[in-house]
C-alpha cells in the first residue's frame, strides 16, 4: 500500500450525521457516534485494520470506549475481532461538523490511557 493510500485511510471525511459532540455513548455499542455515523467509523476501522494486517482481516467490532473530549472532538477505543478471534483495539478521532463527520484512526496512543498504567 502506497503511503498515499495509508494516509488516506487514516483521515477520511464523511458526510454524514453525527452525534459525536457528546462524550455519551449514542448507543448501546457504546461509540458517540449515532446512526449513519457509526456505521461510517466502523468502516474507516476496518479499512486502517486491514491496510496493517492484509493477512488477518476485519470480522466486526467488538464495542467502543469514549475517552475523553480533545481539542474540540472525541477520542474513543474500538475493538474488533480479526481472522481467528484475534483482538484489536484502534483510536478513533471523532470531529463533528454541521453535517458532517471526520473520523480519524490509529493505533491507541499512551495519553489514552484511562487510569494508572
Amino acid at each position: 500500500m502506497t503511503p498515499l493510500r495509508v494516509l488516506a485511510a487514516c483521515l477520511v471525511a464523511a458526510s454524514l450525521p453525527g452525534c459525536a459532540g457528546s462524550t455519551k455513548p449514542c448507543n448501546a455499542f457504546g461509540t458517540s457516534a449515532c446512526g449513519s455515523g457509526a456505521a461510517q467509523v466502523e468502516r474507516d476501522i476496518a479499512g486502517w485494520h486491514n491496510a496493517q494486517n492484509p493477512s488477518c482481516p476485519f470480522v466486526r467490532s467488538l464495542g467502543a470506549q469514549i475517552l475523553k473530549r480533545s481539542d474540540g472532538g472525541i477520542v474513543e477505543h474500538w475493538k474488533i475481532e480479526a481472522c481467528q478471534g484475534k483482538q484489536f483495539t484502534y483510536r478513533a478521532y471523532l470531529l463533528s461538523n454541521v453535517g458532517s463527520l471526520t473520523v480519524m484512526v490509529s493505533d491507541p496512543q499512551p495519553e489514552d490511557r484511562v487510569g494508572p498504567p
